[in-house]
């Protein structure tokens, strides 16, 4: 799979913290590493210019399951993230922690797979001073479609991820569902 599995599925999360489910025992692990990134940008708020830094850790398994042996992916993944307020220098940021699993994964027939993705887990939000703000945690599920370039059981060698839903919004706590980004941003470090 291609970062922008990880990346899609991340960023599609109100992120949320649950252990790994357990691998069954008949389960095989095909593949485990760990992939660490960080990634700078800005983007704007109104007229305020944004620095983020995000820095994302995950532990990831793939495991052959089920009648088919086809490769499902488990992660647990820690993520961090800052915005800095370029007019003020003040910050507000997230720390999430999170199990991503694959919770079931179709061969079409047409060359793709359909996946469903599981993400368990929380984000809390903090202000400059470390403030706890929000939380937002429990559980969602995500639709996945990916080209497996003729090789449904090589994630390896599988296109980019197409985003095709939520199928469950995420349950529990969420503190940030309705809010404005950008207004709790500039109000945070203003």
């Amino acid at each position: 799979m291609t970062k922008i599995r990880t990346m899609l599925a991340l960023g599609c999360a109100a992120a949320v913290t649950v252990p790994l489910m357990a691998v069954p025992a008949v389960a095989r692990p095909q593949e485990r590493f760990r992939d660490a990134f960080t990634d700078t940008f800005e983007f704007e708020c109104g007229d305020t210019t944004v620095e983020a830094e995000i820095a994302v850790t995950a532990n990831i398994v793939f495991v052959a399951r089920g009648r088919s042996g086809l490769p499902h992916w488990q992660a647990a993944i820690q993520e961090r993230g800052v915005y800095t307020n370029t007019d003020t220098d003040r910050t507000y940021s997230y720390a999430s922690n999170y199990a991503d699993r694959d919770f079931r994964v179709t061969d079409n027939g047409d060359g793709t797979l359909s996946i469903v993705v599981q993400l368990a887990g929380s984000t809390r939000y903090f202000d400059a001073e470390g403030k706890l703000l929000y939380i937002d945690s429990g559980t969602e599920q995500l639709a996945l479609q990916v080209d497996h370039n003729g090789t449904p059981d090589d994630p390896f060698d599988d296109g980019e991820a197409d985003f095709l839903g939520v199928i469950r919004e995420l349950t529990g706590r969420t503190d940030t569902s309705g809010r404005d980004f950008c207004t709790d941003l500039l109000e945070i470090t203003g």
